[in-house]
């Protein structure tokens, strides 16, 4: 991997909060299942980025 394409996450009393690391200002708080659910979406590609 090149570059800064990090995420950080983290558990705390609000549930699960995620950020990108070049802009730590915005946080992402979701709860176990969301998260679950979307990173089996991921898995299975039901999500897709098109580039621009």
């Amino acid at each position: 991997m090149t570059g800064n394409n990090c995420i950080e996450a983290a558990a705390d009393h609000r549930g699960i909060t995620i950020r990108e690391s070049s802009d730590p200002h915005a946080v992402l708080t979701t709860d176990p299942t969301a998260l679950r659910t979307f990173l089996r979406g991921m898995e299975e590609g039901r999500f897709h980025l098109s580039a621009g």
